[in-house]
């Protein structure tokens, strides 16, 4: 669960400080996070896991959005198991762009002896996925405050001070990331280890919220306002509660385009 703007932000646009419609606003915005995401055809949120890439040509291989890499390994003897070598960054490879993020390219190195062998699937990359805020490597703000939970099993945290998280957020703790579903007070209702990260016990551990770019959160505000608003006018095909999904006609598309033309990627692996 990522969502491009918090509970708050939805509400303070509609003007609502009753709690009575906080889920379904969360479904809304969760809808319109995934619009943004198939509009844009990449994700702004950050995903920690492995994934396998084929190559077509031999001096680079596009690759998806990705802040930083842990790992890479090449599948030399084409058995599918990517144990015969293991390639070091900046010694075997670079990522390109070389001082923007996300990368999404990647080269052998100049003096390196490894190269890139045509098949379909021959790059397994395991590193931090996602677009971030555009700008850095690591997209997290501190919040301000921090987070106690018990254990890596439960789904309650406290909060050293009110007020600075919001639901909706997804937030850094220590290694873990954690989806806010609720807050009263300083206690904070948590969904753990998101976006392939591990759950553990944490004991006043610094909090640090996502940011991703602001045209991004803007748009999602709004669109989840017009929803909430608009949610059975002209224009919307379907609705589905429970998993908030939304199908926009296709004359919409020209909003999409407005507000989040920098942000669409104009090739997808």
């Amino acid at each position: 669960m990522n969502l491009y703007a918090s509970l708050d932000a939805v509400k303070r646009a509609l003007r609502i400080s009753s709690t009575a419609h906080d889920a379904y606003l969360l479904e809304v915005l969760e809808g319109a996070s995934r619009a943004v995401d198939n509009y844009c055809r990449r994700h702004f949120y950050t995903l920690q896991e492995t994934r396998y890439f084929g190559v077509t040509h031999p001096c680079q291989v596009l690759i998806d959005d990705v802040l930083s890499v842990s790992a890479v390994g090449a599948d030399s003897e084409c058995d599918g198991t990517f144990d015969g070598e293991a390639w070091v960054e900046g010694t075997d490879y670079v990522l390109q762009p070389r001082h923007k993020w996300p990368k999404y390219e990647l080269r052998p190195h100049k003096n390196s002896d490894k190269g890139l062998w045509i098949d379909r699937e021959y790059l397994k990359i395991t590193g931090t996925w996602g677009y971030g805020d555009g700008v850095s490597a690591n997209p997290w703000r501190a919040a301000g405050v921090t987070l106690t939970v018990a254990d890596g099993t439960s789904t309650t945290g406290t909060l050293s001070a009110s007020g600075a998280v919001s639901a909706g957020e997804t937030l850094q703790v220590g290694s873990e990331q954690v989806y806010v579903e609720s807050v009263s007070g300083t206690t904070a209702t948590i969904r753990r280890a998101m976006n392939g990260t591990t759950a553990a016990a944490h004991s006043a551990t610094a909090v640090y919220r996502a940011i991703y770019p602001a045209g991004v959160t803007r748009f999602t505000v709004a669109l989840a306002s017009e929803e909430y608003q608009l949610r059975t006018a002209r224009g919307v095909r379907q609705e589905m509660l429970g998993t908030h999904q939304v199908m926009y006609a296709a004359q919409d598309d020209r909003i999409f385009q407005r507000a989040l033309r920098a942000y669409r990627r104009a090739t997808t692996n």
